[in-house]
């Protein structure tokens, strides 16, 4: 004998989540109000950092301010290393100036001379 049915509660006919879960079925949960999703999938508010959150900023290195600042400095140093190119193809005044080698100092007269036969150890004969 079956059980009689009761009535649907509003609980029951409150829409699901529907969000998949590791098996690859919707969730079941109830969706919080007002939302699409359940509270374990993204529904509830006041989750995370603040906007505008002053204490997550650590460095400022990825703000748009110091990318953009970083793009400036590298459009910069390009062309003045197109423009020195330039000059030093040209042969301007920016140009480069041949260096001659400086002379190497002259070795003793101890190290210029060959080892004498006594001097050579037993060993290395």
């Amino acid at each position: 004998m079956r059980k009689p049915t009761l009535p649907a509660l509003p609980m029951h006919q409150s829409p699901r989540c529907g969000a998949r879960t590791r098996p690859g079925t919707p969730c079941r949960q109830p969706a919080v109000a007002g939302k699409v999703r359940c509270r374990m999938h993204g529904g509830t508010d006041g989750i995370g950092a603040p906007p505008g959150n002053q204490n997550a900023l650590r460095h400022g290195r990825y703000t748009a301010e110091a990318i953009a600042q970083r793009r400036e400095v590298a459009a910069l140093l390009r062309a003045c290393r197109e423009q020195l190119g330039a000059q030093q193809r040209s042969g301007g005044a920016g140009a480069p100036q041949t260096r001659q080698r400086a002379p190497q100092p002259q070795r003793s007269a101890f190290h210029a001379q060959a080892p004498l036969e006594d001097d050579v150890p037993e060993w290395a004969r």
